[in-house]
């Protein structure tokens, strides 16, 4: 009897584990968009670049308050920075870095107006959608403090369509990577869509 109801409790104990419990939540769906944190940075993945898609990181960090953002594109293996870019939504400027033998610093208009990071026509749940210049954005954000998680961005511009797909990865409001919201030392000669070296 005992060896039964030991095989009894061992068979009732695998079944619960293995059987699908619905979820039950009182989250109520969200009726309007929800706003990132006014400082951040993650470590981002396009997810579109094929086979390079995760030998290379971003670390993106975005100020509100500041109206910058900056980033600088890593490989992950632990090499040499391959670009930097540094944003100032308040003067309209951009400056891309290339790191390298035939890299420099190019300074031009700012690819879009500042925007407050609060996202606009629900999709559903926590993806949102909104249009920026010539862009079409969609994002998803977590509901526990707005944190991003993917983001996919389809530039219009006819010269040179492209889709990038971007995971966010360690996003924290503890930005530690602030020097990437300064122009970069080697932009500071730059001028109006010229290179330096």
């Amino acid at each position: 009897m005992l060896k039964l109801l030991t095989f009894a409790l061992l068979a009732c104990s695998a079944w619960a584990a293995t059987t699908p419990m619905m979820m039950m939540t009182t989250e109520a769906i969200p009726t309007k968009p929800c706003c990132t944190p006014r400082r951040w940075q993650a470590a981002m993945y396009n997810l579109k670049a094929g086979r390079s898609s995760l030998q290379y990181a971003t670390v993106y960090v975005f100020d509100a308050d500041m109206k910058k953002e900056g980033y600088m594109v890593l490989p992950v293996d632990g090499g040499s920075p391959v670009y930097q870019g540094f944003t100032d939504y308040n003067t309209g400027i951009k400056y891309t870095l290339t790191f390298g033998p035939n890299g420099g610093c190019k300074q031009e208009k700012a690819d879009h107006e500042f925007y407050d990071h609060c996202f606009g026509t629900s999709i559903m749940y926590d993806a949102w959608s909104f249009s920026i210049d010539k862009m079409d954005i969609t994002i998803s954000l977590g509901r526990d403090g707005c944190i991003p998680i993917l983001e996919n961005i389809v530039y219009n511009d006819p010269n040179m369509p492209s889709e990038t797909l971007l995971l966010f990865n360690d996003v924290t409001t503890m930005v530690t990577d602030a020097h990437l919201l300064d122009m970069p030392r080697a932009c500071a000669n730059a001028g109006s869509s010229s290179n330096i070296g």
